[in-house]
């Protein structure tokens, strides 16, 4: 069966490669020559899965920018299409259009308080991970970053209370993908007990990132909410599990208290 289930991955390989050669035409040289961004694909690969999965499904990934813009899109498509609505009576249309735009109003208020708080969470959050002490420095490259990073959100629930449908409350880890080239240098502490760093190079729509979570700002979302958004990634098991424990060390340490 071993050898049975090699061989089938072998021809299923192949048959992709076939039929998808324009993915990695030019990344090897006739001569050989690996280019430098080559492992960053294999890795995209075997670190994401991209298929579409409901939310509360662990190892599930969600962009929150991108979310709340979609959100807000959707607001303005309803108040849109409560406008354009012929078959409100006419003595009923002012007051359809003034309540729709008020409900629009409220949400996108609530969803400007919500990218707000995302804002200030992630500058702390890229703040800690800077090491230098020249603020202007510090300043400029955490700009950088965040304008140029994906805001990332994973679910690190665990499998076994998904599975067994125990699941009121989804957890929430949010991080970053930081473009490769920011750690170039000795600028970024990826030694610090509150992150996760990974060490490998990652391709995310056409960029080299590195995965970055910070354990202090983990939270929980209910269940049914979730249930209501789909993503079309998700981490794959081997490194879910890593983040989970290390999470897990991070939540369970003692800690010492001392006076100096």
């Amino acid at each position: 069966m071993n050898h049975t289930f090699i061989d089938s991955i072998e021809n299923t390989v192949l048959n992709y490669i076939s039929s998808n050669a324009h993915e990695i035409k030019g990344l090897i040289s006739s001569e050989g020559t690996k280019d430098m961004n080559y492992g960053s694909i294999i890795n995209r690969r075997l670190l994401i899965s991209q298929m579409k999965i409901n939310g509360v499904v662990p190892g599930g990934l969600f962009f929150p920018d991108r979310d709340i813009e979609s959100i807000r899109r959707e607001n303005e498509a309803v108040l849109k299409k409560t406008k354009e609505n012929e078959h409100i009576p006419v003595d009923l249309r002012k007051g359809a259009i003034e309540k729709a735009r008020k409900k629009c109003k409220e949400l996108n208020d609530q969803l400007e308080i919500k990218r707000s708080f995302l804002e200030k969470n992630y500058k702390r959050m890229i703040n800690d991970i800077l090491d230098t002490d020249d603020d202007k420095e510090r300043t400029e490259k955490r700009r950088r970053i965040i304008h140029d990073g994906i805001k990332i959100e994973v679910n690190v629930s665990p499998l076994c209370d998904f599975a067994q449908e125990k699941l009121p409350y989804v957890r929430l880890l949010p991080g970053m993908l930081i473009k490769a080239d920011e750690f170039l240098g000795d600028k970024i502490n990826t030694k610090s007990a509150f992150n996760y760093f990974s060490d490998g190079v990652l391709r995310f729509e056409e960029e080299d990132y590195k995965l970055m979570f910070d354990f202090r700002f983990l939270y929980s979302r209910n269940e049914s909410l979730l249930k209501k958004i789909s993503t079309n990634f998700k981490l794959r098991h081997q490194i879910l599990a890593d983040i989970q424990l290390k999470l897990g060390s991070h939540v369970n340490r003692s800690g010492v208290l001392y006076v100096q």
